[in-house]
């Protein structure tokens, strides 16, 4: 039966009290406590609430707002599915007043502010998630998502390698943690992390394609030839039995070469890796492959050709990997392919900020002046310069600037007089 107290009783929302008893009393008839206890009891719940005056004014009201909350969530996710996260945030604010402790809705809030570059208070709000439940697979995504995006890559690390234990078949979450490693320069590691996946399992879906990739940049980096031409025999094994499976491959990797360019040291390898994943069996990929090698400048070296070692820049892809967070509705994916919001570093948080003084230069004033005059002459000259050190500099730099052009000007005034 339906846990509506107006479904149970089969009575309209306007319903007088005389409606109510007889609704009630019919009930009671139709599923008697002997046999039918369960919808008895319901009945009789139902009953006592609705047939009360103050009890059914309350149930309206929190049944109202159990309305108003999913309306309204209705429209943050609309927005937010139109990139409209500034109105979406306007409107979870506000249910927040009503909702504090509501998950889905803190949830939402933080990825609002992600998609703004809030990223700090986003932050707050999954560490916050994360104390009360530490294994939440969505707000773990969204705190990962938080790290990669203020650069703190060893931050990041544990949350993927978490995200990893809680679903290790998602493709997505290894893809991340190799870009952590990655970022960190640890290659081998970003490597081990793909090859872990990749070859502890026998069959592949598209979703491995993008690893499969990224295995060819770390390899070229680990100056690993052997391994990197395994990976792209693999790609040309992937899918020989399912076009369709094997054309989004095709795209993906074609898609990527396209980002990254002709001018860069990996472009030729990819198409080369087009090239035998197609195989010259659909056309149109046939087509693009002319025009890439057409593309091609010769004046570049490419690999494999040899150079003496390729800087990490030459190699690395621009971007961060794909992934999916399954909360930006409750039934679809919120996918980001490519890191475009840039914020303020890690760093940032733990260091000193460089537009103080030097701290020694700083004592070193303090003291002059406390043997010229006194301590707290000392003191304050000395705290000043720390504070206000690059400021002082930029000033005593203009005078000197000023003075030297005025003693200039000076200089050839008395020069022409003289001369003249």
């Amino acid at each position: 039966m339906a846990q509506d107290y107006y479904d149970i009783l089969e009575v309209s929302k306007d319903a007088t009290q005389d409606d109510i008893k007889r609704a009630y009393i019919k009930g009671l008839r139709k599923y008697s406590n002997e046999t039918h206890p369960e919808e008895f009891k319901l009945i009789r719940e139902a009953y006592e609430v609705l047939y009360n005056a103050d009890k059914r004014e309350k149930y309206d009201q929190r049944s109202q707002q159990d309305t108003y909350y999913e309306d309204q969530m209705e429209i943050v996710l609309n927005y937010m599915e139109h990139s409209n996260f500034k109105d979406a945030l306007k409107i979870l604010l506000r249910l927040e007043n009503r909702y504090s402790n509501d998950v889905f809705l803190l949830q939402q809030k933080a990825i609002c502010l992600i998609h703004l570059k809030r990223f700090r208070e986003a932050k707050i709000i999954a560490q916050s998630l994360l104390g009360k439940d530490p294994n939440n697979i969505d707000t773990l995504i969204i705190m990962g998502t938080v790290y990669e995006n203020l650069e703190a890559f060893p931050m990041a690390v544990p949350i993927f390698k978490k995200l990893i234990d809680l679903q290790p078949d998602e493709a997505g979450f290894r893809h991340r943690l190799s870009f952590a490693y990655s970022e960190q320069n640890d290659y081998r590691s970003a490597l081990d992390v793909l090859e872990e996946y990749i070859y502890g399992r026998s069959t592949h879906g598209v979703d491995a394609v993008p690893l499969l990739v990224e295995m060819i940049y770390l390899n070229i980096l680990l100056d690993q030839k052997p391994d990197h031409d395994d990976v792209v025999d693999i790609l040309g094994d992937l899918f020989l039995h399912s076009p369709n499976e094997r054309t989004a491959a095709i795209n993906i990797v074609m898609n990527h070469a396209t980002n990254i360019g002709s001018e860069h040291y990996v472009f030729k390898d990819l198409i080369s890796t087009v090239e035998l994943m197609n195989r010259g069996k659909d056309p149109e990929v046939n087509d693009w492959l002319n025009a890439s090698y057409e593309s091609l400048n010769h004046n570049l070296i490419y690999y494999p050709q040899k150079e003496k070692t390729p800087s990490y820049s030459k190699v690395k892809k621009e971007g961060t990997p794909s992934y999916n967070n399954a909360q930006r509705e409750r039934n679809s994916s919120y996918d980001q392919a490519h890191r475009d919001e840039t914020a303020s570093t890690y760093a940032a948080d733990l260091s000193t900020p460089d537009e103080y003084g030097s701290i020694v230069i700083s004592i070193l004033i303090g003291l002059f002046f406390t043997a010229t005059y006194n301590v707290v002459s000392g003191f304050i000259l000395g705290f000043m310069w720390y504070l206000f050190a690059p400021k002082i500099k930029s000033l005593i730099k203009t005078i000197l600037n000023f003075v030297g052009c005025l003693l200039l000007i000076l200089v050839v005034i008395a020069f022409l007089f003289g001369f003249g």
